[in-house]
């Protein structure tokens, strides 16, 4: 279908009247699933959409290029439906939940199956569990029997059982690899990194880098907090080393502990 008619299919199952509401409750549940996803899902739904809702999938060029740097976000179904009915400015949680469900329904029958079923297999549980109420049973059967193909690729996120955690509340402590939009930007919200991705980034930026000697160099990071250790041939390296570790994102504090050696 084209853009016309997946906005006029999510406009007859809700109470949005014009297509302009119906791209702007679009644009907030493929924002809020693209974050659940990995890249290469991401790009392989944004492949199945006609070109308008395609840019729509993808979001701006910040919020691609941060993603890039992430992990696929854990969130339950009571954070996805938050940040919908905020991001559109829906009344309500049970509007917001016909919107999503109308969404959903209609990207069933625009993506194909293989597609569908590798995208909803990697969403969390309850989430995936909320688009399977929302399309036919045929694809509910699909995901219980032809999807096993992705389960060694693309495993089950944790679950202990019981209810689902309440969506947190804005942490105080430092939090680790954490960095808001005042960091990246207003199109973004907040994003966790893991120590170990901080690490990765900040090794492979000073192996790129042809200011620093990197083979002398030790980077530690702790709930984002980064510290050089090492040595150095001189104090322009020393700081060239801290300025390219304050690029990596979600590098909060720079320690520099780097020392210049002696010359021979």
């Amino acid at each position: 279908m084209n853009t016309g008619e997946f906005l006029t299919m999510v406009r007859e199952r809700t109470n949005l009247r014009t297509d302009d509401e119906a791209r702007s409750a679009c644009e907030s549940v493929f924002d809020a699933l693209r974050l659940c996803v990995p890249r290469e899902t991401s790009d392989q739904v944004a492949a199945e959409l006609p070109r308008e809702l395609k840019d729509v999938w993808e979001g701006s060029w910040l919020e691609r290029a941060v993603e890039s740097f992430v992990s696929p976000e854990e969130m339950n179904l009571d954070m996805f439906i938050f940040r919908v009915q905020d991001r559109a400015k829906l009344e309500d949680r049970k509007e917001t939940e016909q919107v999503v469900r109308a969404i959903f329904l209609a990207l069933h029958d625009q993506l194909n199956d293989d597609v569908e079923q590798k995208l909803v297999f990697q969403l969390p549980r309850d989430i995936r569990e909320f688009w399977q109420s929302a399309v036919p049973t045929p694809t509910q059967q699909a995901m219980e029997g032809q999807v096993s193909e992705y389960a060694g690729a693309y495993p089950l996120p944790p679950h202990t059982g019981g209810e689902e955690p309440e969506a947190p509340s804005q942490p105080e402590e430092f939090v680790e690899g954490k960095y808001d939009s005042g960091a990246i930007g207003p199109a973004a919200a907040e994003v966790y990194r893991s120590d170990q991705q901080v690490r990765n980034e900040i090794e492979e930026l000073l192996d790129a880098s042809d200011e620093v000697d990197a083979s002398t160099v030790n980077v530690e990071v702790k709930q984002g907090q980064v510290t050089l250790n090492g040595t150095v041939r001189s104090n322009t390296e020393r700081e060239a080393a801290a300025r390219v570790a304050s690029d990596a994102l979600g590098a909060t504090v720079i320690q520099n502990d780097l020392q210049v050696s002696e010359p021979t």
